[in-house]
């Protein structure tokens, strides 16, 4: 069973510098993917059900999120970093 929540959220689509999720449990594991598959950012959820994670390192592009759940439960999503 998918302990990941349906009302995940991300946003804003496309963002700036920073990106928050919301909708998270805590324990969720949140990494960042370029198109080759490296790990680019990589943080956990301590507390709460939002996260917010700077991408100011990141050029502008389009990039992979996946959240971890405490559980082993994934969700894939597209993150949009614009200028």
């Amino acid at each position: 069973k998918c302990d990941i929540p349906k009302t995940l959220r991300l946003f804003p689509v496309p963002a700036g510098n920073i990106v928050t999720l919301s909708g998270l449990n805590a324990g969720d594991r949140i990494m960042v993917y370029n198109t080759t598959g490296n790990v680019l950012i990589s943080e956990t959820n301590i507390s709460g059900n939002s996260k917010t994670i700077n991408i100011q390192s990141l050029p502008s592009g389009i990039y992979t999120m996946r959240i971890l759940s405490a559980g082993g439960s994934r969700k894939t999503m597209k993150l949009i970093k614009q200028l």
